[in-house]
């Protein structure tokens, strides 16, 4: 499966970064400033955050500094890009928990060896469970209280309850998300999510203790949609 890479920069620059990494198996989507950066990481968190100062310049500070901060991307890792040998640019930034530093001009061997090294320390993370599933679901959940509308925490926090067979719960939380990307008239996504439903209630072979409301909470979602119930 190819790995979500976030560029905050410019579209230009992904072929640079692609041939560099050769393997193939990055798939990169573009921000140019702080509230495309934003949008994107609600629609969907990425594995990991490229800055490209060599492109943004003194904005690329502020943007990490933002996404030190945010709830949400507090743990992902970023990567600020700049050229060689510009220490008033490292000076400032080292003020800032970046992860690692990629200089420029890109060494390939260098640049495949650092981002491999975050991506293995997310498996590592994700294998030793860090944080407890209790943990991460309360964790999400707070998020939620705050910020309502963050749909990529409730999609992850949906997963979650999926992958350990809390299926009401996961039931419950895809509804919600489903409710929210219609009401943003994000259609595509809604549907995606219905059609997701459906197929996890496909799949049990018990009865839910509330499937008769989650029935009908899905029905509500095809009628606003305009889907018709297979």
């Amino acid at each position: 499966m190819a790995k979500d890479i976030l560029l905050i920069g410019s579209e230009e620059r992904i072929s640079l970064y692609q041939e560099a990494y050769g393997k193939g198996d990055l798939e990169f989507r573009i921000a140019k400033d702080l509230n495309a950066t934003m949008e994107a990481i609600k629609e969907r968190l990425p594995a990991l955050i490229l800055v490209d100062h060599a492109i943004l310049g003194q904005r690329s500070v502020e943007i990490c500094q933002t996404l030190k901060k945010y709830p949400g991307t507090l743990h992902i890792p970023l990567l600020f890009i700049t050229n060689q040998g510009l220490c008033d640019d490292l000076i400032e930034v080292l003020y800032i928990p970046v992860n690692d530093y990629i200089f420029l001009p890109l060494d390939p061997d260098d640049f495949r060896l650092r981002l491999d090294a975050q991506f293995q320390l997310l498996d590592f993370k994700d294998k030793k469970k860090l944080i407890s599933v209790e943990e991460k679901i309360e964790e999400l959940k707070n998020l939620l209280d705050r910020f309502p509308n963050y749909n990529a925490a409730r999609q992850e926090l949906s997963a979650i309850y999926e992958k350990t067979g809390q299926m009401e719960a996961a039931l419950a939380s895809n509804l919600e998300l489903a409710r929210q990307y219609y009401h943003q008239k994000n259609f595509g996504l809604a549907m995606e999510i219905i059609a997701r439903m459906k197929n996890m209630l496909a799949k049990q072979g018990v009865q839910f203790t509330s499937q008769n409301l989650f029935l009908e909470g899905l029905q509500r979602c095809l009628d606003m949609l305009g889907i018709k119930k297979n």
